[in-house]
């Protein structure tokens, strides 16, 4: 706002801002109990806003000259006690710009204190302390205002009497340790000197924390800790393939060894006419195989409370995602109004989309239409028509697009951001420029075989799929009873770096990603049965 300000000031902007600061309201957006709203009175002297309160102070507002505001609502001296006005220039201290000649204790004593305050912190957000650094703020950790009382509660067991407004004004815990090393010095040696005699004695009686799982939240419980490294579990899932209208139909396939790859059916494009089977030959494709699967072009837009129109402009990848997803949650036992507004998130991986260079050719023909090929949609579609309120991305990473989803939704449920989470992948095969560019690459098989590690391999055979996957905690799946289909044990992510050639493999990387998978989780590679 100041930058905005000082900006309109000299004539480079113009326009009034206005930035409001809200307090929680009575109703809509953000909900909490009873006992919380009882806490929030307790120790800051808030009461919840009521709406048409709320719309009388905005509006009010807008026809000012513009500024910050804060609204709070509540007992006005409790209010005025707890929070204080403070000049961040003067009163927060960058200790990454300390200077090099202070003595080298002062490193030593900033690192310990550094750690104890992590080690109070890590308790209340179930974070384990080693992912906790100094200099990151603490939003980045999900800490509200709520889970703020929850850490002064602990801060004024050993301090005394703390301001509310404490983790406001130092949004770090490098910052935070300045302020208590400069006003509670004494004790902090106390308690240092008392720390290192005895590491784990604060640990062994600590009250029950306060969890918050999801990002909005819908209730606050007391409950016991919570491993945020717990494993995942699969609770649902759905898939089509080649030949295979369903997962189980596919597992059969794979029992049998069905060869499910085909010429292309006329249904996608006359192949012929792009085909030419020398390599070297531009403009054309040398390979007419592949895995197709059926009637990608069906569809029943009403059931989905979408227009016909509008139907017919969407990527079939959006509207076959969207199908999946239904028969994920049906079979699941979580149907749409048990998650509708819940906080779920949805991780697509997606890495071609061809369908809008159709709408160029009908373009070329003189009918001007513009067709629908953005990843955001097919992410967008299913929080969207499921009303889910968790993260919600599509993600392109080329060939590991679906394996990054999957490995953020995992992290996003381990740190409570999502609750639950629908990962999945979605690939067709819409128009001939995949072939001409895989041809023009050398990247396609000429005879429809993949031959990994073999001998006379010269590329890989173009399939199309749709799958989803619905993940929870494991123990809160084995809580409520749900069916498990599969354990999440780890994941990680890398990328190869520089290699001999932009499209070649990193085996060196490859073989790292997999030990830090397993390391994350405790694993010894030599004990997995294969």
């Amino acid at each position: 706002m100041e930058e905005r300000k000082s900006l309109v000031n000299r004539g480079k902007r113009k326009g009034t801002s206005v930035s409001i600061n809200w307090p929680l309201w009575e109703t809509g957006g953000m909900k909490i109990d009873n006992d919380t709203k009882k806490r929030l009175l307790q120790h800051l002297g808030m009461l919840a806003l009521d709406s048409s309160d709320g719309f009388q102070f905005f509006e009010y507002l807008l026809n000012t000259q513009g500024g910050q505001f804060m609204i709070m609502n509540g007992i006005n001296e409790a209010i005025r006690n707890n929070v204080k006005v403070v000049n961040n220039e003067n009163r927060t201290q960058d200790i990454s710009n300390e200077n090099e000649d202070i003595e080298s204790d002062f490193y030593e004593f900033r690192n310990r204190v550094e750690k104890y305050f992590i080690n109070i912190i890590s308790k209340v957000i179930k974070v384990s302390a080693e992912r906790i650094k100094p200099e990151v703020d603490f939003d980045k950790y999900g800490i509200d205002s709520l889970i703020i009382i929850n850490i002064n509660e602990e801060l004024e067991k050993v301090f005394g009497k703390l301001s509310s407004s404490l983790l406001f004004e130092y949004s770090n815990i490098r910052k935070l340790c300045a302020y208590f090393m400069e006003d509670y010095r004494e004790k902090l040696v106390e308690l240092i000197r008392m720390n290192k005699k005895n590491s784990q004695s604060d640990e062994q009686n600590s009250e029950p924390d306060i969890r918050i799982s999801k990002g909005r939240i819908d209730s606050i419980e007391y409950q016991e800790s919570v491993d945020h490294n717990d494993d995942i579990a699969i609770i649902g899932i759905s898939g089509k393939y080649p030949m295979a209208e369903n997962i189980e139909e596919f597992w059969e396939n794979l029992k049998q060894g069905k060869d499910c790859i085909e010429e292309i059916p006329k249904e996608r494009w006359d192949y012929r006419k792009y085909f030419n089977p020398d390599k070297n030959n531009k403009g054309t494709t040398y390979s007419k195989w592949g895995g197709f699967i059926k009637d990608v072009d069906k569809f029943d837009p009403l059931f989905f409370n979408i227009s016909p129109k509008e139907a017919e402009l969407m990527d079939p990848q959006e509207r076959l995602f969207l199908e999946t997803v239904w028969n994920c949650l049906e079979g699941s036992g979580y149907p749409k109004d048990r998650l509708a507004g819940k906080d779920v998130g949805v991780f697509v991986g997606v890495m071609y989309g061809g369908y809008q260079l159709y709408g160029i050719d009908e373009c070329n023909k003189g009918n001007m239409i513009a067709l629908n090929s953005s990843f955001a949609s097919i992410a967008n579609r299913i929080s969207y028509y499921f009303d889910l309120h968790g993260t919600s991305l599509s993600i392109d990473t080329m060939c590991s697009s679906t394996l990054t989803a999957l490995h953020l939704a995992c992290e996003d449920i381990q740190k409570g951001k999502n609750h639950m989470a629908l990962v999945g992948g979605v690939n067709l095969i819409l128009h001939p420029n995949k072939y001409l560019l895989l041809s023009q690459g050398k990247f396609i098989s000429i005879d429809g075989r993949c031959k990994t590690f073999g001998e006379g391999g010269d590329g890989y055979v173009p399939s199309e799929g749709v799958g989803v996957i619905l993940l929870k905690l494991l123990s809160e799946a084995e809580r409520d009873g749900d069916q498990i289909y599969a354990v999440i044990k780890g994941t990680a992510l890398n990328h190869g770096g520089k290699t001999n050639g932009y499209t070649v493999p990193n085996p060196n990387a490859q073989a790292k990603v997999i030990e830090k998978a397993l390391k994350k989780q405790g694993l010894i590679l030599e004990l997995l049965v294969m």
